[in-house]
């Protein structure tokens, strides 16, 4: 096990290893010495004398809390899974590094802010020109920019306010420099220009990046997403778009006037909600938190555009009676972003398709308010909208009202879906009604009266017949024992039950996790 332990660990020699050990995620030598402290968990040591080293370990269920503290840190996590059944494996289990978690690429939405964006930038410089791009993974809002100085690409990145920067050698020192006293938890990172090979490939979407012209934004963006895709291995299907976007098409406000007018947070409390941003702020969902911010922090300056969008405001600050309906159903709504994006970067959690199917309900009813608008100028701003109803029916068919967080005891599916699932729960919390149901059958079968199923731990289940009925036994009924008054028998489908009875949890488990895998796969096609 620990040959596989420091196999993983030479392929992510700069991340913390989350070894996963049944129950557990474990943490060996530095890694285990560097964790202990940050977390305040114990540190032990496994085996004794000159061959111990140290360790500490996590409870997988609480893991993410943990991953959390060491990100917010400045630290990458590497999270090595077991990606085969333990009891089904010859040898060792086989466990792969499933994801890579940085102060940029986290995905679970309860570990970030829903009214802001979580970025992962990137720069690149070529001469006196700059490229910039950024990517906020747990949503796939993906876009860059060229500009024309390193001055202008330090506003750019102030004004973006990423979580964690990666910069080739060239450009370290001028983010270290420059950035890192202006941003106050931003994180810098050196990555390889390696990172840019793997921005290509047939799983990466054909006009990606081969739509854009060359230059350093495009450079910029290709060196981002290999690093992220190299942190989430086969798991950026949701990135499927680069915008691209000039500095100069929006009002540009330099970070000493966003800090002195408070625009986005207050120079007292430094948070939200005593800035204007705050002040103005009623909006009801996360996505609409994130959008009007960054509508603040990029102003137009196209007079079409900004009469377009002021007369799409007078229309709902006349119809008071559409704004009232249009912020009742958005108030039902949750991170649709980042709860799509979540089932897309990895497998989501019952309660996860539970949040996305609770907040696909109301989009039927919003499409129906928004319809007669589409010619509007809040139509045409808003664009065309999919309800999504296929898919929220399947969902709500499969899915109990309230999904468990994991599957470790089932519990997600509704009762009536899939009928291999249902006998596995019947089985599981009704054997004795089953045994009892197959002793009545086989009574009436052989017409004696008094014969038993019964169990014992030697011989499991067992047909019990007394001597004086022997005769009356079937062919197909296989002696097991004899006793002193009476003769036990199994049946083919006797061994069969009895077999599905004992494994009933575990199998009742099993298709829940595939069904749950199934929903996964269906929202990555329909997202």
């Amino acid at each position: 096990m620990m040959r596989q332990y420091l196999q993983v660990k030479a392929d992510y020699p700069d991340c913390i290893l989350f070894f996963r050990l049944g129950d557990f995620y474990e943490m060996f030598f530095e890694d285990a010495e560097l964790a202990s402290g940050i977390l305040d968990i114990a540190l032990t040591s496994r085996a004794k004398g000159k061959d111990s080293y140290p360790m500490c370990g996590v409870p997988a269920f609480a893991a993410s809390g943990y991953i959390n503290k060491l990100v917010s840190a400045g630290h990458k996590v590497a999270i090595c899974d077991q990606v085969e059944d333990p009891a089904q494996a010859k040898g060792i289990v086989k466990r792969e590094v499933t994801r890579v978690v940085s102060p940029g690429m986290i995905t679970e939405p309860e570990d970030l802010d829903g009214s802001r964006p979580n970025y992962l930038a990137a720069v690149w410089l070529q001469g006196d020109d700059a490229g910039l791009a950024y990517l906020d993974v747990s949503t796939a809002e993906f876009r860059m920019t060229d500009v024309d100085s390193q001055e202008q690409l330090l506003e750019e990145l102030a004004r973006v306010e990423p979580r964690e920067v990666l910069a080739t050698a060239t450009a370290l020192p001028f983010v270290q420099a420059r950035l890192l006293p202006l941003l106050e938890g931003t994180f810098c990172r050196q990555v390889e220009e390696g990172l840019l090979e793997r921005a290509g490939g047939d799983d990466v979407p054909a006009d990606l990046f081969t739509a854009h012209q060359p230059g350093p934004g495009r450079q910029a963006a290709r060196l981002l997403y290999g690093y992220a895709r190299s942190s989430l291995p086969g798991s950026l299907e949701h990135v499927r778009r680069l915008v691209p976007y000039r500095v100069a098409d929006h009002l540009i406000i330099d970070h000493n006037t966003r800090v002195n007018l408070e625009l986005l947070s207050s120079m007292m409390e430094g948070g939200r909600r005593e800035s204007l941003l705050g002040s103005i702020d009623r909006t009801t969902t996360p996505m609409g938190a994130r959008l009007l911010a960054r509508w603040m922090l990029y102003p137009l300056v196209s007079v079409e555009a900004i009469r377009e969008r002021q007369e799409a405001v007078e229309q709902l600050l006349e119809d008071g009676v559409l704004r009232q309906d249009l912020r009742r159903v958005l108030g039902d709504i949750r991170d649709l972003e980042r709860l799509l994006a979540k089932a897309t970067v990895g497998q989501p959690a019952p309660r996860d398709l539970g949040r996305l199917r609770d907040s696909l309900r109301p989009l039927p009813e919003l499409m129906d308010l928004l319809g007669p608008r589409q010619e509007t100028a809040m139509g045409r701003l808003l664009g065309p909208g999919d309800a999504l109803e296929d898919l929220f029916q399947l969902l709500d068919a499969a899915l109990v009202d309230d999904p468990p967080l994991d599957l470790s005891a089932g519990g997600a599916i509704r009762a009536g879906y899939d009928e291999r699932l249902d006998r596995y729960s019947r089985l599981a919390s009704d054997g004795r009604a089953v045994i009892a149901s197959m002793e009545e059958r086989e009574r009436q079968a052989t017409g004696i009266g008094s014969l038993k199923i019964k169990y014992n731990r030697v011989f499991g289940y067992f047909i019990e017949v007394t001597k004086p009925n022997l005769d009356r036994v079937p062919d197909h009924y296989r002696r097991k024992q004899t006793t002193a008054n009476a003769e036990r028998f199994e049946t083919e489908e006797l061994k069969q039950t009895e077999q599905q009875i004992l494994d009933a949890q575990d199998n009742r488990v099993a298709r829940e996790r595939t069904i749950i895998e199934g929903l996964a796969e269906r929202v990555r096609t329909e997202a």
